[in-house]
């Protein structure tokens, strides 16, 4: 019976010394392991924002609005190019996004894109930017409007704009 009472001490004792062993080991590694991320203050941009809020009352209830897809999520490559191509065109696309994408509501595929430009759009990097997404976009056949930012929208001349440059 002593054995037994002895052996039951010394494992709730090597139990305790083991997880107080974890708990050091875990306090001293913990700060090294968190990632240097925190989230941003909003999806949008103050500008585009305003813009999301008034193109969504310009669209009809059919048409829903994604924001900040990337393209790779709304074109592809095509089939048939032989891999090194088809990888360099894939990395062309991966990293570049679009600021709002209006998809049909019932199958949710895509209707255009919209680009907001504002004064970085002068910029020789972001004008190359926009004329390889412009081609990239009118190859795949998705129609893209360029809506210069303002500080205020109205619906008649936004309306206008869209069905000019989307059909829609």
């Amino acid at each position: 019976m002593l054995n037994s009472e002895f052996l039951g001490v010394w494992l709730g004792l090597a139990g305790l010394s083991l997880l107080s062993l974890l708990a050091v080991f875990y306090a001293r590694h913990r700060h090294k392991v968190i990632p240097p991320y925190e989230p941003q203050a909003a999806l949008f941009t103050p500008a585009e924002r305003a813009f999301f809020v008034i193109l969504r009352d310009v669209l009809e209830p059919q048409f829903l609005i994604f924001g900040k897809v990337r393209l790779a999520d709304i074109i592809k490559t095509r089939s048939g190019l032989e891999p090194n191509e088809q990888r360099r065109s894939f990395y062309k696309i991966i990293g570049k996004h679009v600021d709002f994408v209006i998809c049909r509501d019932k199958d949710l595929s895509v209707i255009g894109v919209i680009e907001l430009d504002d004064s970085s759009h002068n910029r020789a990097d972001r004008r190359a930017r926009d004329i390889f997404v412009d081609g990239a976009l009118g190859a795949a056949k998705i129609p893209i409007a360029h809506i210069k930012v303002r500080r205020h929208y109205t619906k008649a001349h936004l309306r206008a704009e869209l069905t000019r440059q989307l059909g829609i």
